[in-house]
């Protein structure tokens, strides 16, 4: 068993040693680029921005592995989810829930078009500061529509989210500008500027809630979205 790990060992090594050379060749002027004639634009799909947002939350940071016999790494331990994927996927995912607002937007396919000033209308609407990136204000303002407001589930899960960032996720710290949720996101440094110290460590603490709990209940409110607005079922009658 030594031999033969010893002997993937040796193989990963190569492999990284080649991948790094690879890199390290390519000209300094490469990069990829768009086709022609295209260009990126916001992606209008609600299901697309929840599976993202769900893709980020099932990502948590894994602390221990369970030890097989042999020396055999087993399934994840312990985990906890940071702060900034949490946030940046929560952000996503309830956008996508705000997308389900409009019928345009619900019946999108793969090859769907709508015009530049659809898309820079909903660009800005996503910006507002009733969304923006405070996950509460989010969640505030889903609570507004009618079809959510109305269905026991979603409004379940707004409410178990809001707790969960009120409890785990609200940013730690007094901001420095106005953009305290999207600066939380980078790591930070707690200065005590009258006795001159700082401390990395100060008020950092990651959530008890187990990382699959937070799948689950993430998971759980897609299915019911897509239930209540026909995202799929849409889509399959639109292409008959």
């Amino acid at each position: 068993m030594r031999f033969i790990q010893e002997q993937n060992r040796l193989e990963e090594e190569k492999e990284y040693q080649d991948w790094h050379a690879a890199l390290l060749a390519l000209p300094e002027d490469y990069k990829r680029e768009m086709k022609e004639g295209l260009t990126a634009d916001i992606e209008l799909q609600p299901l697309r921005w929840m599976d993202l947002g769900i893709t980020l939350i099932q990502s948590p940071k894994v602390t221990a592995y369970v030890q097989l016999s042999h020396g055999l790494q087993g399934p994840p331990l312990s985990s906890y989810l940071p702060y900034p994927t949490f946030q940046a996927g929560t952000e996503i995912f309830l956008k996508g829930m705000y997308l389900c607002r409009y019928e345009d937007c619900r019946l999108f396919d793969h090859s769907s078009y709508v015009c530049p000033l659809r898309r820079e209308a909903i660009v800005e609407e996503l910006k507002s500061t009733s969304l923006a990136h405070n996950l509460l204000k989010c969640i505030a303002e889903l609570e507004q529509i009618p079809e959510y407001r109305a269905d026991e589930a979603v409004s379940r899960f707004l409410r178990a989210v809001g707790a969960l960032i009120r409890r785990d996720y609200f940013p730690a710290f007094r901001p420095d500008n106005d953009k305290q949720w999207s600066i939380a996101r980078y790591p930070k440094r707690f200065y005590n500027d009258k006795s001159k110290t700082g401390a990395a460590d100060s008020y950092q603490r990651y959530s008890d809630s187990p990382p699959p709990f937070i799948d689950r209940l993430f998971l759980e409110a897609e299915q019911r979205v897509d239930e209540l607005w026909g995202l799929h079922s849409g889509l399959a009658a639109k292409r008959r």
